[in-house]
């Protein structure tokens, strides 16, 4: 409701109020951890790409929608080598043990974007395969993944 009032003080020049709304409406979205919802209010209404991200990375960091949130946060990057370092900031520092193997599975994806993001996708792949050999034997069919994209 919040956001087809903002939808309407736009179509009216009221750029003010409208941001008003639409702020209404990501707090509603936020206390419903529907932080994908909310970060499209932030890009595509009040054009904000920081904030869109903030969005997004709050819902990897609160495991709401994680995978899903991290996939956006990672394709709203144009520029591969903006993309490599926040995969590897990602890594580093927004990864635990409940989230790694979903973070393997999006980096996967962003494998195929770019080849300057190739060989550190690679690299970061093994080692959280490494990581989660032991608890996750299972683990081990991501590295035909690995060998295929090798022997391309």
């Amino acid at each position: 409701m919040h956001e087809k009032t903002g939808d309407v003080y736009l179509l009216m020049n009221n750029r003010k109020d409208a941001l008003i709304y639409f702020e209404k409406a990501i707090t509603s979205h936020v206390s419903l951890k529907q932080y994908i919802k909310a970060s499209l209010i932030y890009q595509f209404k009040i054009e904000s790409f920081s904030k869109t991200q903030e969005m997004l990375m709050n819902g990897w960091d609160e495991n709401a929608d994680a995978q899903n949130c991290l996939q956006h946060y990672f394709d709203n990057i144009v520029k591969p080598e903006t993309l490599l370092t926040e995969i590897q900031s990602v890594y580093e520092n927004k990864t635990t043990e409940r989230n790694l193997e979903s973070f393997l599975q999006i980096i996967k994806l962003q494998y195929k974007k770019d080849e300057a993001l190739q060989q550190k996708v690679k690299t970061i792949s093994y080692e959280i395969i490494a990581k989660l050999i032991d608890q996750k034997p299972e683990i081990c069919s991501e590295l035909a993944f690995l060998i295929k994209i090798m022997y391309r």
